[in-house]
């Protein structure tokens, strides 16, 4: 299934979210959009209706990605998944309502994303 799933990276670091695209798409999977701050990030989930997001924790602006991820869950009920350069549990208490499907350490190597997408898509 992995070819129908639409992946939107929110990530801050524009040569990191093109790496991330770049990876993926050579996976096979399709990167709909990017977003480069919470705002953003909100508004293209809503409007692209991706099927996984890449949340960096960490973003530029007002509204970082954990508050990010709660806003978007109250329109859309989109799996994500975490990348972060803060150790787990560190942040473990403030996301886990937001149940993520896994936390990726930053620099985020994405031959560990392909296993965990595709299984949880699976």
């Amino acid at each position: 299934m992995k070819e129908n799933i639409k992946i939107l990276i929110v990530e801050d670091e524009a040569i990191v979210a093109r790496c991330l695209s770049m990876d993926l798409e050579m996976m096979g999977f399709e990167v709909c959009e990017f977003a480069s701050n919470g705002k953003e990030a909100i508004i293209r989930a809503i409007e692209n209706e991706p099927n996984l997001i890449l949340m960096d924790i960490n973003l530029v602006g007002d509204i970082n990605g954990i508050e990010a991820a709660r806003q978007i869950r109250e329109h859309k009920a989109i799996p994500m998944i975490f990348m972060t350069g803060y150790s787990q549990f560190e942040i473990n208490d403030k996301v886990k309502e937001l149940n993520p499907i896994c936390f990726i350490n930053k620099p985020v190597e994405v031959e560990m994303l392909k296993p965990v997408i595709d299984e949880y898509f699976a």
